[in-house]
């Protein structure tokens, strides 16, 4: 947070300073994967194998992504961004279906912190 409150002093209150982090999806991807990998088919696998298992992991990932970065907006509200690098991996239904609710999650209380 201090780089960005020196960051946002520095350029001054024209110049937009931008967050972001990383959707659930992509830090499942990740996480599951354990690196970049085409197609995904191991986090993909557990996903339609155990879609229960697969919710809650990405509600985790949800919950831990609003704990780290609410207290940051709360102090230094910027335009936000939620990166769903790997989602192009996915047919619109399963993104509908097993990540939209996380994201719309994180995007709810976001939009509560922010100004």
């Amino acid at each position: 947070m201090e780089t960005i409150r020196r960051l946002v002093r520095e350029v001054g209150p024209t110049v937009p300073v931008l967050g972001f982090a990383a959707a659930p999806w992509t830090l499942a991807c990740y996480m599951v994967e354990g690196r970049t990998k085409e197609e995904f088919s191991t986090v993909k696998s557990l996903m339609y194998a155990e879609p229960r298992t697969f919710r809650e992991l990405l509600a985790r990932i949800a919950q831990a992504t609003i704990s780290y970065c609410g207290p940051k907006l709360a102090r230094a509200p910027r335009p936000c961004s939620c990166l769903t690098s790997w989602c192009g991996e996915l047919n619109l239904r399963d993104y509908w279906i097993l990540r939209s609710p996380a994201v719309q999650e994180i995007c709810r209380v976001w939009a509560k912190t922010c100004p």
